[in-house]
């Protein structure tokens, strides 16, 4: 049984998987994960009937995402593995996505999309199995347009986004419910031999492209449980510290 987690998205989402099956699922749009996120934990233990000492493994969302809302979940999903002496293992949130997308029966290449503020999108490009296979990158939303002007979005919290998708022709569909893909994804890799890296993700100078955006190459697969940012966090250090 793996606990599932994810908080990179304004959904704050936590699933009990077995194998394929999703035994419970807590899912929120919150603008604060922390005070939240425990309780809905202790939720899907008590609908499941599942101690945490049952817990297998934990799967976390490691995004990209905001810096805060992505850290809360993967710092509580380490700290459960820690404290319980089992395995934690990162998968990439636009992943989980593109995986649920897949499992509603979409048959075609697509682009997954999350709001990555100061007007960019957090996105990736998936074929008709839900492999990634560019990304995950992160821009103006236009930028993508121009490159992929004949796919659908599928996307997490992009309604400020909307507009310009829909001007452009692109069929744009929300996805609100994939924590428990976080934990599939998990648990196949584990069964079929996948190793977690030790690494943590690459975080891209992201103001040294011009604004242009970053993409960064990122591994199929199980990840290591860090925060995938892409880019440097808003908060800066006072002029001259």
């Amino acid at each position: 049984m793996y606990l599932a987690i994810d908080t990179a998205t304004p959904w704050c989402s936590v699933a009990l998987v077995a194998g394929d099956q999703k035994r419970a699922e807590s899912s929120q749009v919150v603008r604060n994960a922390g005070p939240v996120l425990i309780d809905q934990i202790d939720d899907v233990m008590v609908e499941a009937g599942v101690s945490r000492r049952g817990l297998e493994g934990v799967a976390v969302g490691i995004g990209p995402g905001p810096y805060t809302g992505t850290r809360i979940g993967v710092t509580v999903a380490r700290t459960l593995a820690l404290a319980l002496s089992i395995p934690v293992v990162g998968i990439c949130t636009l992943d989980a996505i593109a995986a649920q997308v897949i499992a509603d029966g979409w048959p075609a290449e697509f682009i997954v999309a999350t709001d990555a503020r100061r007007g960019e999108v957090y996105w990736a490009h998936y074929d008709s199995a839900g492999r990634r296979l560019l990304g995950p990158a992160v821009t103006k939303p236009v930028s993508v347009l121009e490159r992929f002007a004949q796919l659908p979005w599928f996307g997490v919290g992009v309604e400020r986004h909307a507009a310009v998708v829909d001007a452009a022709g692109i069929e744009l569909s929300e996805v609100d419910r994939f924590v428990g893909q976080v934990g599939q994804l998990a648990a196949r890799g584990i069964a079929a031999g996948q190793q977690v890296p030790e690494s943590e993700p690459e975080l891209v100078d992201h103001a040294a492209t011009g604004g242009a955006g970053s993409v960064v190459t990122l591994p199929l697969g199980l990840m290591a449980a860090y925060p995938l940012y892409l880019r440097r966090p808003d908060a800066v250090a006072p002029a001259g510290r």
